[in-house]
């Protein structure tokens, strides 16, 4: 534990400690639970968030213990433990050369060209953008929905997908044209927005540069550079999904108990999710990070938008053709389906609205290349 861990760490339990004793005022046993139920993920209760994670255990899990024993193997290991585990399973990649993006153009200018391509111009839109040195990649807030939208990158960190993540926010607020306020949808006011869809609608816009047309494109990578690329994705997709929902999991489940040591929570979650036995290091600098005190319980909208995503994606590509990331029409279609009803309706029933689809869980994951 460093000397910043050591000195953050009682003072981020004593306020984690206070949200809990509040959420117990009002009827939760903890914070976590809290935050779940009133950010809209769960319709039918706190039940709903853990069948999720059981559907996605219970279709990993096999695929991820041969992804272990194939690591073991490839690498000659006697075992496999926490130290050595990314280490193994990213060795099971096929090495790639590397590419660099054809045009010397720079990321916003990029950025304005995929939303060119898609029907929006950026320049006429109310969305401020700056670059400063803030301890975040970048942060967008609404000051007036629909009207003032700002966003803030890191100075010179910025790249076209994060500019694009966090101007997907500020499209979804400033075409919001339901006349109630209550339901403009204003972001960090617990309960009165839905932080995993909102996540999911930046991450749709991010997402077009990540398409392979696009990136033929713009990146000079030909059908079998692409593929390759998903086969690495997809060969570590079963450890890397397991990964992320422990690291999910570990906030929840502190708040929970918190007189357990926050290294034995991860180390259990480890045990659960990894299979191996933990890392030396388990109590790592979890409290240095900003996530605990100014984003807490939030790493499941993170991971529920890259499911948005992809099934937004999936039916642009079904309605529009392969092509769809230089269709202008795009642009209607989002505003329609995801955009102008604000807060007015569930993200859920949006989603199904917009794509014929409930959540589509078991189809992110064949998208991962797990069957």
């Amino acid at each position: 534990m460093n000397k910043m861990q050591e000195a953050l760490e009682p003072r981020v339990l004593a306020l984690m400690s206070m949200r809990n004793a509040k959420s117990r005022e009002v009827g939760f046993s903890d914070y976590g639970e809290l935050c779940l139920y009133m950010m809209g993920l769960l319709p039918e209760g706190t039940r709903w968030f853990y069948d999720v994670l059981e559907s996605i255990d219970q279709k990993t899990l096999a695929p991820y213990k041969a992804l272990l024993e194939k690591a073991k193997e490839r690498a000659g290991a006697e075992d496999i433990t926490g130290d050595n585990l990314f280490k193994l399973v990213y060795a099971l990649r096929e090495p790639l050369p590397r590419t660099r993006v054809a045009p010397a153009a720079k990321p916003m200018d990029l950025a304005r060209e995929a939303l060119m391509n898609i029907g929006f111009n950026l320049d006429e839109l109310p969305i401020r953008i700056a670059e400063e040195n803030i301890p975040y990649g970048g942060l967008g807030l609404a000051i007036k929905v629909p009207t003032d939208h700002r966003i803030v990158v890191q100075k010179g960190r910025g790249n076209v997908g994060l500019f694009l993540h966090e101007i997907g926010h500020g499209l979804q607020a400033v075409h919001i044209t339901w006349p109630e306020p209550i339901f403009h949808n204003y972001e960090w006011c617990l309960g009165a927005y839905s932080p995993a869809f909102d996540e999911g609608v930046a991450d749709i816009i991010a997402g077009f540069v990540r398409a392979d047309k696009w990136q033929m494109k713009h990146m000079e990578k030909s059908a079998e550079r692409l593929a390759a690329e998903k086969a690495n994705r997809d060969v570590i997709a079963p450890f890397f999904i397991r990964y992320q929902i422990a690291g999910i999991l570990f906030e929840i489940d502190l708040y929970k108990d918190l007189d357990k040591n926050p290294g034995e929570v991860r180390k259990d979650l480890q045990k659960k999710w990894l299979l191996v036995e933990p890392a030396s290091n388990t109590r790592q600098n979890w409290a240095t990070s900003v996530f605990p005190v100014a984003y807490p319980i939030y790493g499941q909208n993170y991971f529920l938008a890259s499911i948005i995503d992809w099934q937004v994606h999936d039916y642009l590509k079904q309605k529009f053709g392969e092509d769809y990331v230089f269709n202008t029409e795009v642009s209607a279609w989002l505003k329609k389906n995801l955009y102008s009803m604000g807060h007015g309706t569930h993200w859920m029933d949006r989603i199904e609205s917009a794509t014929g689809k409930k959540l589509d869980i078991e189809g992110w994951l064949v998208g991962q290349g797990i069957e």
